[in-house]
């Protein structure tokens, strides 16, 4: 039953989804993702994804990692499209126990890196308006 759904399901997400086989080649993307990234699906699905850092789309991708030490990981990632996103990627197992799958949650942190930004410029002018007024 749940098969019929996938896709609502997957699009139910905030999140970006992207799924890659062991070898990083993309099988499958959410909508979001593509909102998010900017890149249409059907540009990139059974693409590599290493190809996308050739390529200049994305400055790093987590399969290969995440394939290799079996284990989640989650790293910031520089879309071309200057977004700011952190990636999440987790392994999915055979019955043996190899790795054979990775799925890849996409979030969009562009906002709160800016408004971060703007925080630390804020408490920057505001220790020097102390200074100054503390020197007076």
């Amino acid at each position: 039953m749940l098969h019929e759904y996938q896709e609502q399901l997957w699009n139910a997400l905030q999140e970006g989804v992207c799924i890659t086989d062991d070898k990083g080649i993309i099988l499958y993307l959410n909508t979001h993702y593509s909102e998010i990234t900017g890149v249409p699906k059907e540009k990139i699905l059974g693409q590599p994804a290493g190809s996308l850092v050739e390529l200049g789309v994305f400055d790093v991708v987590l399969n290969p990692e995440v394939i290799a030490s079996r284990r989640p990981t989650t790293r910031v990632q520089t879309i071309s499209n200057g977004r700011k996103v952190i990636l999440q990627g987790n392994p999915v197992f055979d019955a043996l126990g190899c790795p054979v799958l990775c799925i890849t949650f996409v979030r969009d942190v562009t906002k709160l890196m800016e408004l971060r930004e703007q925080l630390l410029q804020q408490k920057e002018l505001l220790e020097t308006f102390q200074q100054f007024h503390n020197a007076t």
